[in-house]
């Protein structure tokens, strides 16, 4: 009888499982009264240690948790799985005898040897995982910066050719022409902007997005820019766009890039979802005292059903090949996100077909 077998069945286990349990690659281990009674290889050779410094010593399982998990620890071994067949999943950071640290996934589980109820615990080693994904993660957004590059390259060619027919008015052709090159500049912005956002949603699901918080003054740094670049949008569409301040004190601590985003969203589609009427964009003081932006529009407001839906990715309130309006429904989760990372609550209030008001509050 080898020493596996014996140390089985002085725990009272069945023999049919011993090798199994032995040869198993995932860690498995016993503990009861604070104490571990059984390790198996896998436990042994990811922690370091040999058997004989492991058992029954009372609360061993702490030199095995890094200082930011033993909150975590204490209070799952305090409070194990009270009955037989009971069980739990956590995560938690381990320590390797060396100091080395591992992400690891627990499954414990309850189970009764003699009198007592002791918790059988397997980990996942979840290190190995999270380095592939990150290994991915960088692979996907290297992918996604050579392809925004070799597309946005030609697109902006383009884009640079429509300017200048339409300033040198070369042989009369932007006059002739001028609803056709009007069409391929907005498909070729288009383009570019479903580009824009499909990176930035990758930074911000991937977490590689780090904002810069610095003072701004939201009025010159922030909605003056985006109202400039999307004038000739809204004059495409013979819209008006008012600016109003209502107060003098418009800085503010923020990421100016994700605020730049946050404005260009809104405006864009209040331009986008609205035939006739204007776009107002309303700076002031809200009843707390504290800044606050609003984006008005006249377009065809938001029905209460989809609203639930308004910020989740790909959420459109039309879809199919009968819908209105192109888009692909990431502007607005993007925003809710780049607010998230300024602490801006962002709100809504609209009406179908009598247009829509995004509320924007800002922290101190």
């Amino acid at each position: 009888m080898n020493n596996s077998e014996n140390r089985f069945k002085l725990l009272g286990l069945q023999d049919p499982f011993n090798y199994l349990v032995d040869i198993s690659p995932d860690p498995i281990y016993i503990i009861r009264n604070d104490e571990f009674i059984f390790v198996n290889k896998a436990w042994l050779d990811l922690f370091e240690y040999q058997e004989i410094e492991v058992l029954h010593k009372k609360l061993f399982y702490l030199n095995i948790v890094a200082p930011e998990s033993k909150k975590i620890i204490q209070g799952k071994i305090k409070n194990p799985p009270d009955e037989e067949s009971k069980s739990s999943k956590y995560q938690f950071t381990g320590v390797s005898k060396t100091g080395k640290k591992i992400l690891l996934e627990a499954h414990v589980y309850g189970v009764k040897i003699g009198d007592t109820i002791a918790h059988v615990g397997i980990y996942r080693n979840l290190t190995e995982i999270n380095d592939e994904i990150e290994k991915l993660s960088a692979l996907k957004s290297g992918f996604l910066a050579q392809i925004s590059h070799e597309i946005r390259t030609p697109i902006n060619v383009i884009l640079n050719f429509m300017e200048l027919l339409k300033i040198d008015n070369i042989h009369d052709i932007a006059t002739t022409y001028e609803e056709e090159l009007n069409i391929v500049e907005s498909a070729s912005r288009r383009i570019i902007r479903t580009i824009d956002l499909i990176l930035n949603m990758s930074e911000m699901q991937s977490g590689t997005y780090k904002g810069i918080l610095k003072e701004i003054d939201l009025h010159k740094d922030v909605i003056i820019p985006v109202f400039n670049e999307m004038r000739s949008f809204a004059k495409s569409k013979k819209l008006n766009v008012d600016i109003t301040l209502e107060t003098q004190k418009t800085k503010l601590i923020a990421d100016e890039y994700s605020l730049q985003q946050i404005f260009q969203n809104l405006i864009y589609n209040a331009i986008k979802y609205t035939s006739e009427g204007n776009i107002s964009i309303i700076v002031k003081k809200n009843e707390a005292g504290k800044l606050q932006a609003l984006v008005e529009d006249t377009g065809v407001g938001i029905s209460k059903e989809f609203i639930p839906r308004l910020f989740q990715p790909f959420s459109q309130e039309e879809t199919g090949y009968t819908r209105k309006y192109e888009g692909n429904g990431l502007g607005l989760a993007l925003v809710k996100k780049y607010c998230d990372i300024n602490k801006i609550t962002i709100d809504v209030k609209t009406k179908k077909n009598l247009g829509t008001t995004f509320i924007l509050n800002f922290p101190d």
